[in-house]
């Protein structure tokens, strides 16, 4: 039986980090992901929360934690 890889945790940091290369940089998810060596359905979802809470800080509206 193989064995299990352990997972990969990132910092939140990290993850604001990639996911602005991502916005403010306008690179590709599939660049950024490779370049990092994270997936990219990872780095999507990454994009996404920061975008949302970008998006919230704008406007005033509380979020919750970047979990992701």
């Amino acid at each position: 039986m193989s064995e299990k890889k352990p997972r990969k945790s990132y910092t939140p940091e990290f993850r604001r980090d990639a996911a602005s290369i991502v916005i403010d940089q306008g690179a590709t998810i599939v660049s950024v992901a490779h370049e990092l060596g994270v997936g990219e359905a990872l780095l999507g979802r990454w994009v996404k929360h920061e975008r949302e809470r970008r998006q919230a800080e704008e406007t005033g509206t509380p979020t919750t934690a970047f979990t992701c």
